[in-house]
């Protein structure tokens, strides 16, 4: 997310196709466009993931930033997932659109510096009683809604990542979900996941 996408149509819907395919991102002004292209399948891709894209999205000191979910996969029959309530929370300050450089433009806030930030901005308790019931329903209905595509993972564990964006009614929207968590050691505190990841696993 880069600081200039606000100027972005507030009616935007954004097409990502298949991964493995590196075409990127495509933004449609109407819905009903972005149909067509699938309908079309130019690109030929093996599937395409829709979504809407949030104009009024809730920044920190009118900087964007994404909360980081971990989630362990511990059986996908039955199905049980186990979220980290220790989150991340990372904002990004770079001045330049899409440039980064090693992670220098990110800032990593624990949820004790964004629970501070909300108090700051008369929003007391909006984590505990809005936000974090909101993550859990999420996460909940985007496994469970995807538990056919996990059955390839049946016989083993996997720590996943779910970044969140906020709206200004602080309603979070998933933005994605990364199964390599190779950045994981810039994370602070992450020895707490790690020792309960092993706990669980053991």
């Amino acid at each position: 997310t880069s600081s200039n996408i606000y100027s972005i149509p507030t009616d935007t819907w954004v097409l990502k196709g298949n991964p493995a395919k590196h075409y990127g991102v495509r933004p449609f002004k109407k819905l009903r466009g972005l149909l067509m292209e699938i309908d079309t399948n130019e690109y030929e891709c093996d599937y395409y993931i829709i979504q809407k894209h949030v104009s009024d999205q809730y920044l920190i000191n009118n900087l964007p930033f994404k909360i980081h979910v971990y989630v362990f996969l511990q059986s996908v029959e039955p199905l049980e997932i186990i979220p980290f309530s220790r989150v991340y929370v990372i904002i990004n300050t770079a001045t330049r659109p899409c440039v980064y450089e090693c992670h220098k433009d990110l800032i990593y806030w624990s949820l004790e510096e964004f629970e501070a930030y909300l108090l700051s901005d008369e929003k007391e308790n909006a984590w505990t009683d809005q936000i974090w019931p909101q993550l859990m329903t999420a996460i909940i209905q985007t496994f469970t809604h995807n538990k056919q595509f996990l059955q390839q993972r049946s016989k083993s564990f996997e720590l996943v990542c779910m970044s969140f964006l906020l709206d200004t009614f602080l309603n979070p929207y998933l933005i994605n979900i990364k199964s390599n968590t190779y950045r994981f050691d810039h994370l602070p505190h992450n020895n707490h996941i790690i020792q309960k990841v092993y706990e669980l696993i053991m």
